[in-house]
C-alpha cells in the first residue's frame, strides 16, 4: 500500500510544475494580501492612451522628459499637509471686477411663478 500523503505531494509538484511561476508569485502576493501588479497590462493601457491622444505626442515627450528627470534624482518635493501652497511669483491673482448693469437697464420682471415650489420642482433637474 502506497502513502497517501506521499502520493499528494508528488501530484501537488507534478502540477507546480505544470503552472507558470510568474502566475504562482501572484498567486502568493494575493493570499498575502497585496494586490500584484501586472506591469505588461499597465504598459499596455498607458500606450494606449498616449496613442490615443491628438496632440501630436506632444504629451508623451513631455511625459517621458520628466520621467528621465524623476530617475535622474530631480524630485518634486510637496509642502508638508496643513501648508497653503504659495502663489506663483509670476502670476499674481487679481479680484475680478463686479460686474454692473448699465444705467436705467433693469433685470426684467421675473418669469410667472418663479420661487413657488411648484415652479422650483417643475424645471429644475433632478
Amino acid at each position: 500500500m502506497s502513502d497517501p500523503r506521499k502520493t499528494l505531494l508528488d501530484q501537488i509538484a507534478a502540477l507546480r510544475s505544470q503552472v507558470d511561476p510568474d502566475l504562482l508569485d501572484r498567486a502568493r502576493l494575493a493570499a498575502e494580501g497585496k494586490v500584484p501588479f501586472d506591469r505588461l497590462a499597465a504598459r499596455d493601457a498607458v500606450r494606449a492612451f498616449l496613442d490615443g491622444r491628438a496632440d501630436g505626442g506632444r504629451f508623451k515627450k513631455q511625459l517621458v522628459e520628466q520621467l528621465k528627470r524623476y530617475d535622474a534624482g530631480e524630485r518634486h518635493e510637496l509642502p508638508p499637509p496643513g501648508t497653503k501652497p504659495q502663489p506663483h511669483p509670476a502670476a499674481p491673482v487679481q479680484p475680478r471686477p463686479a460686474a454692473q448693469a448699465a444705467p436705467g437697464a433693469s433685470a426684467g420682471p421675473a418669469a410667472p411663478g418663479a420661487g413657488s415650489p411648484d415652479y422650483d420642482r417643475r424645471w429644475t433637474r433632478r
